[in-house]
C-alpha cells in the first residue's frame, strides 16, 4: 500500500494505522447503505457531516490552537460535498454552543458554480 493511501502510527503508541477508502470503495459502501440498508441520502449526509466535524475537533483541539478566539472556515462547493460541508459547519457551531470546544468561531460560506 502506498503512502498516499495509508497513515501509519508509531510503533507502541497505541494508535491504529488507518487505511483510506478508494473512490470505488466509497461508492460501493454508499450504494449498499442506500439499497440494502435503506438509508436515505439526507441521513448519510448528516452522518458524514457530523463525522467531519468530529474529525476536525479531534485533529485540532482547542488547547492546541494559538489564538484566543480560534476560527474555523468551512468552504462548501456545490452538490453533495457542499451539503456535507454545511452539515459539518452546523455541527461545529452546535459543539460551540454546547460544551466541546467553546471559543470556536464558525463561518459558513456556500460557493456555487459560476
Amino acid at each position: 500500500m502506498d503512502k498516499m493511501n495509508q497513515s501509519s502510527a508509531e510503533a507502541g503508541s497505541g494508535t491504529i494505522a488507518l487505511r483510506y477508502l478508494s473512490k470505488g470503495e466509497a461508492e460501493a459502501i454508499e450504494t449498499e447503505l442506500l439499497r440494502d440498508y435503506k438509508f436515505g441520502q439526507q441521513q448519510l449526509i448528516e452522518i458524514w457531516g457530523q463525522a467531519c466535524a468530529l474529525a476536525i475537533t479531534k485533529a485540532y483541539p482547542l488547547s492546541s490552537l494559538a489564538k484566543k478566539q480560534p476560527t474555523v472556515l468551512v468552504i462548501c462547493g456545490p452538490d453533495q460535498n457542499g451539503s456535507i460541508g454545511l452539515v459539518c459547519a452546523r455541527h461545529l457551531r452546535m459543539y460551540v454552543s454546547k460544551r466541546l470546544h467553546k471559543g470556536y468561531t464558525v463561518h459558513k460560506n456556500n460557493f456555487s458554480k459560476v
